[in-house]
């Protein structure tokens, strides 16, 4: 498995090195956000989002439903997250969060690896 960071892609179009907006590293977890779709290498895709397992990259969902997407891709970005206990909030311009529908605000529960909108439409 490919883990360096250089094989993330920003978009099909550009195929750069995907743009980090910000990184939460603490004594369980560390995220980086930002722009970037998939893994070069092996088509992982992660949609924005990544967290780094030991020494491996992971995406937050699985498939093309992993991360957070928008229609107007590749502009879907995530610009900023914070960690409470078991959720993870991210905000940043985005329609879908995993499977679920959510605009620009969204929230990851760590413990059970799922998506979900935070509140109303924002």
């Amino acid at each position: 498995m490919d883990t360096n960071w250089r094989n993330f892609w920003a978009d099909k179009q550009y195929w750069d090195i995907g743009c980090i907006n910000k990184l939460w590293v603490d004594d369980e977890y560390f995220f980086v956000v930002g722009t970037f779709g998939a893994r070069k290498a092996d088509s992982v895709w992660f949609n924005c989002i990544a967290e780094l397992r030991d020494t491996v990259w992971v995406p937050l969902g699985t498939g093309y439903s992993a991360g957070i997407r928008s229609g107007l891709w590749p502009f879907c970005r995530i610009w900023d997250l914070v960690r409470k206990d078991s959720l993870l909030y991210v905000g940043g311009f985005f329609d879908f969060a995993g499977t679920s529908r959510a605009y620009g605000l969204a929230v990851f529960n760590l413990n059970r690896r799922t998506w979900s909108e935070v509140g109303g439409r924002v």
